[in-house]
C-alpha cells in the first residue's frame, strides 16, 4: 500500500490516458490492472520537440501481484489519434460487469494531416490538423463481431473545418446515452496568391467562423444532431 510499483514494457511517450481499472486473473486469482491509453513511439532525439509524433491506441495489463507485465499491445495501428475520453462517471470501472454501465467504448480525434514548418511557432515545427472523432471498442464482443480496438464509428467534419478542442462526453438524462460535443474552426482558404491568409486578415475581414458540433455518441453515421455558429 502507498508503494510506487514499476513495470518493465517497450519505451514510448503516453501523454493522454483513457482508464484504468482494476480485475481479477480467474486463473490464479492475482489482481491485475488494465491501462487504456495513446501512446506514440519516439523516432529520434526531435521527436517532440521539432517534429510530430503519432500516437496509437494501446492497452497494457498489468500484475500488481507478481509485479509482472502481463501483455502490451497496440490495439489500432491504422488511426493516428490524440486527447482520448470516456464517460468520466466510468473512470476506473472495468470494462465488464454484471450491472451498470460499462466504459467499453471510447472517443478521440483523429488526425488528418501533418505539415510544416509551421507559420508562426518554431517549436515544435510540425503542426497537426483535426478533422474527425473516432469512437472506438475497447472489449471483445462477439454478438457484435467487434475486437478490442475496432473503429465502430467516425464523424468527420464538414471540408474546411477543424476541431480545435478535446471531445467532451455528455450524459443524456432520458436514456443514458451520451452526447459527444466539440468546437470547430473553418480554416480560411489560400488567397489569390495562393497564400494562407495572415492573422490580421482574418481577423479584420471576419472570415474565421467557429462551430459546435453535437453528436449521437452511439450514432455517428447520421451526421451531428444539433450545431450552433
Amino acid at each position: 500500500k502507498n508503494k510506487v510499483q514499476w513495470f518493465d514494457c517497450d519505451p514510448g511517450v503516453i501523454l493522454h490516458t483513457v482508464n484504468a481499472y482494476e480485475e481479477t486473473n480467474e486463473k490464479d486469482g492475482t489482481t491485475q490492472v488494465v491501462l487504456h491509453a495513446v501512446m506514440g513511439e519516439p523516432s529520434g532525439s526531435k521527436s517532440y520537440i521539432t517534429t510530430y509524433t503519432a500516437s496509437f491506441l494501446h492497452e497494457w495489463v498489468l500484475d500488481v501481484t507478481t509485479g509482472a507485465l502481463v501483455s502490451e499491445e497496440c490495439l489500432n495501428a491504422e488511426e493516428m489519434v490524440e486527447f482520448p475520453i470516456i464517460d468520466e462517471r466510468l473512470l476506473s470501472k472495468p470494462c465488464f460487469r454484471n450491472n451498470g454501465p460499462t466504459p467499453d467504448s471510447c472517443y478521440a480525434v483523429g488526425v488528418q494531416t501533418i505539415g510544416g514548418p509551421l507559420n508562426f511557432y518554431r517549436t515544435p515545427n510540425e503542426g497537426v490538423l483535426f478533422d474527425r472523432v473516432v469512437k472506438f471498442a475497447l472489449r471483445n464482443d462477439d454478438t457484435k463481431k467487434q475486437k478490442k480496438g475496432d473503429v465502430i464509428g467516425r464523424f468527420i467534419l464538414p471540408d474546411g473545418w477543424y476541431s480545435v478542442t478535446e471531445p467532451t462526453v455528455v450524459p443524456r438524462e432520458e436514456d443514458g446515452s451520451m452526447y459527444v460535443m466539440l468546437v470547430g474552426t473553418k480554416i480560411p482558404v489560400l488567397d489569390k496568391h495562393n497564400r494562407v491568409p495572415s492573422k490580421e486578415s482574418i481577423a479584420n475581414d471576419n472570415v474565421a467562423l467557429s462551430r459546435v458540433f453535437v453528436l449521437d455518441g452511439d450514432n455517428f453515421n447520421d451526421g451531428s444532431v444539433w450545431e450552433f455558429d
